[in-house]
């Protein structure tokens, strides 16, 4: 039987369903299942995770498999939010859309498993027992930064790989986002009154914040603010970029990683797709570098690991019978533009830092209350920012370095 306190999630059938497709057959017969929490309360901001243990009779045999489950949020205001961003919607068409990509035999080995889906429940392969995560608040060293960019690659590529295969089938023209323009919008954007809107206000004017704390002299903080404002409402110019699905939320805490026994990585995962969105990929590799390293460490590495990403995705290209220099743009080229997306990815940094790096026993706080969380995400971001700046060494040194940065990329 399932446990009480989750028997809403999932049922019998639900597990019948996953296992299938988990296993290929439907050779087994299920015992009993138990949807549980997940061991860490403080993963997922919009959603809530479990862990479905099912066990089950194959070949005479008693076995037992985890899979991982996400869920939407039981707690009204986020619910409401994610139903705006498409949360589920985006990730259920993303693993909808990797078994269209093995069709084709693209590679889409950096993501797990996606097992079985039904309104607002995502059930995918666990990958708890053979791989493992890095710190959240720790920036990313060389070799984490190579490896990701890898699996980075392999996720741009099968994008391309797929729109180029699909329009030699059809004859025409083929593009992801002119077929799914409303999953592939980036809903944060949004510029009508809504939750996203209200969300992306607070942590401007949290970022605001930020500034008010940090800096002081050079330029007056209200140019600086202004500044800034003037860049977030600009649109983008994404003519003669190459283009393909953008993951969108590449922080820490969405890669996992396997080891071989001298302790080198093996393999590395790509993890939560409820962001993705249409656009130029130097957008992902600029966020990704930005938000996961440290200043003087993008002084030495940014473009040898452009690079390296560069060469990934050709690699990748190369794998599906591509020509690369057919589709990318030269190194130097690629590297120039990356460089161009440093200010995006910058404040893309700032704002995800100014609440990743809270401290958990703030999200605890928050957490306790529609009220609380509603006035930490939608209205009173500063207060929790402050707070997080006097108490937290560890919040204050990357935001103070996050804030100087962004003021010499706006001015420069």
């Amino acid at each position: 039987m399932a446990s009480p306190k989750h028997l809403e999630i999932l049922g019998e059938e639900d597990c019948q369903n996953t296992l299938e497709k988990f296993l290929g057959t439907k050779n087994f017969q299920i015992t009993s299942f138990e949807v549980k929490d997940f061991h860490n309360p403080y993963q997922g901001l919009v959603g809530e995770h479990f862990t479905l243990e099912v066990r089950y009779v194959r070949d005479n045999k008693q076995e037992c498999d985890e899979f991982f489950v996400k869920s939407v949020s039981t707690n009204p205001l986020m619910s409401t939010f994610s139903k705006e961003i498409l949360v589920y919607e985006k990730e259920k068409f993303f693993y909808e859309l990797l078994d269209q990509y093995r069709k084709y035999n693209i590679d889409t080995s950096f993501a797990p498993r996606g097992l079985f889906f039904k309104p607002r429940v995502v059930v995918l392969e666990d990958l708890s027992r053979g791989y493992k995560g890095s710190e959240k608040r720790q920036p990313l060293d060389l070799a984490q930064c190579r490896n990701c960019l890898q699996a980075i690659a392999k996720f741009h590529a099968s994008s391309i790989i797929y729109e180029r295969k699909k329009s030699e089938e059809l004859g025409k023209k083929f593009s992801l986002n002119d077929d799914n323009p409303e999953i592939l919008e980036d809903k944060l954007a949004s510029t009508k009154e809504c939750l996203a809107s209200k969300f992306m206000s607070c942590s401007l004017e949290g970022v605001f914040t930020l500034i008010d704390l940090v800096l002081e002299g050079y330029r007056t903080n209200e140019e600086l603010k202004t500044k800034l404002v003037d860049v977030v409402s600009q649109d983008t110019d994404d003519e003669g970029l190459i283009s393909g699905l953008l993951h969108g939320d590449l922080w820490t805490s969405n890669f996992l990683y396997s080891y071989h026994q001298d302790g080198k990585i093996a393999d590395t995962k790509l993890l939560d797709f409820q962001m993705i969105k249409y656009g130029p990929l130097e957008l992902d590799v600029a966020e990704f570098l930005m938000s996961n390293t440290t200043h003087s460490f993008r002084l030495q590495h940014f473009d040898p690991l452009v690079e390296h990403y560069h060469a990934a995705l050709s690699q990748s290209l190369s794998a599906a019978g591509l020509r690369p220099h057919e589709v990318l743009p030269p190194t130097p080229t690629f590297v120039t533009s990356c460089n161009n997306f440093k200010l995006a990815g910058k404040i893309h940094a700032v704002v995800d830092h100014s609440y990743t790096f809270m401290a958990d026993e703030i999200y605890g706080d928050v957490m306790k209350s529609e009220e609380s969380f509603k006035k930490f995400l939608f209205e009173e971001r500063s207060r929790y920012i402050i707070e997080s700046y006097n108490e937290n060494e560890a919040f204050k040194k990357v935001l103070c370095q996050d804030i100087v940065e962004l003021r010499d990329l706006l001015f420069s």
